[in-house]
């Protein structure tokens, strides 16, 4: 695979054509935010790989190719992983066009423990899509709605969640490109923001827009989101844009919060996600095969892998995002070890945990998945230190 310059990003223009439905290939390739792009031969390209220098990747193009894969293959290892765990990077996504490409990036992939999920792909264009009538009106009198410009960040520098806003823009090429090219809204009470919804991906050539938004937790509920929402609707299609919304297919309140707005659905399509950290990999996936998938033998490999290297203080504990109190972990393993009828080993866990300071007793009386143990004479020794 060959990198190439920012002058030859159009050189991928053909073949991320297949991947229309995610706007940020083309917001890399006209360099609104930030990204790199590797083909596989500059002539005639066949497979494209854009990364967005953080948590998303995207691959486009034969799939068939040994070689290529494995070029591939060594470039996620020496360039994307590594650079994600030195700079100490959470969540990564892996989107991909064909979606054959799964299968070979499960097994291509597999030391970052890869898990495949599926997002959704909503669009407001002004043909086919209608804003909620009244959205304007149902703004408290008290809120300000604000429209995110150079201005905006000078005179409320000191908001509270401004820090979100921020790193929100980090994305981007520059400030001066977003203040150019992208927009965004805020809802503002007092001195805190409450509600946004931020242009995340331009491409001013193709004149479409992709969104982030969020609505802080003392003001969900409320109907914020739709507000802020739709305000960036209605800025977006008064400048001739076509705006996306993606979500995580489990994500019901995103949905419905596009489905508010008047998005319409397009599709849906699966994805890979996984950690760059190794820590959070294995907690991770150790929840996911055991909650989703029953494979409880897996599970208890996975929790134990991550305590190994907890407990001789492996240098990624520092740098896990997930892992705050090992006892949980402890909690977790013994849960699934209840899953497999194996009492004594759970048993031995949760007497782990509570010698190493747990103290939550009522989670232990709450989790179903401890009633088994409830005539245990171990466990009535356990809830007794307790009491």
């Amino acid at each position: 695979m060959i990198e190439l310059q920012e002058s030859q990003f159009d050189l991928a223009l053909p073949l991320v054509e297949a991947m229309d439905y995610s706007n940020v290939v083309y917001a890399i390739i006209e360099r609104t935010v930030k990204g790199r792009i590797w083909v596989d031969e500059i002539a005639d390209p066949t497979v494209v790989f854009l990364w967005d220098t953080e948590r998303r990747f995207y691959l486009i193009g034969n799939h068939t190719s040994e070689e290529k894969n494995e070029n591939l293959k060594k470039i996620l290892r020496d360039h994307i992983f590594s650079y994600g765990v030195k700079k100490e990077l959470t969540q990564w996504t892996f989107h991909f066009e064909p979606f054959e490409w799964e299968e070979v990036l499960l097994e291509l992939i597999s030391d970052y423990m890869p898990i495949a999920d599926e997002r959704i792909y909503y669009q407001f264009d002004n043909k086919n899509c209608k804003l909620p009538e009244g959205w304007k009106q149902k703004m408290k009198n008290d809120y300000r709605l604000e429209l995110v410009n150079k201005s905006f960040l000078e005179r409320y520098a000191e908001t509270k969640n401004i820090k979100d806003i921020l790193y929100e823009l980090s994305s981007w090429t520059s400030h001066d490109v977003f203040f150019q090219s992208g927009f965004g809204f805020c809802l503002i009470d007092n001195k805190t923001i409450a509600s946004w919804c931020l242009g995340e991906y331009v491409s001013p050539k193709t004149k479409r827009i992709e969104v982030g938004i969020e609505t802080y937790e003392d003001y969900q509920k409320q109907g914020l989101a739709t507000i802020t929402g739709a305000a960036m609707v209605d800025f977006a299609i008064n400048k001739g844009y076509k705006v996306g919304w993606h979500c995580w297919e489990s994500n019901i309140p995103s949905a419905k919060t596009a489905e508010k707005i008047g998005y319409e659905f397009i599709k849906k399509y699966p994805v890979l996600f996984g950690w760059y950290n190794k820590i959070d990999s294995l907690l991770v996936k150790a929840r996911w095969i055991r909650t989703q998938f029953q494979e409880y033998e897996l599970a208890v490999d996975f929790y134990n892998q991550a305590i190994q290297l907890y407990e001789k203080e492996d240098p990624i504990i520092k740098t896990s995002f997930i892992l705050k109190d090992i006892n949980i972990v402890y909690i977790f393993l013994a849960e699934t070890y209840c899953q497999l009828e194996d009492a004594n080993s759970a048993l031995d866990l949760i007497q782990k945990a509570i010698d190493n300071g747990y103290t939550d007793y009522d989670r232990l009386q709450q989790s179903e998945h401890f009633e088994p143990l409830k005539t245990n004479s171990k466990w009535l020794k356990l809830i007794e230190k307790k009491e």
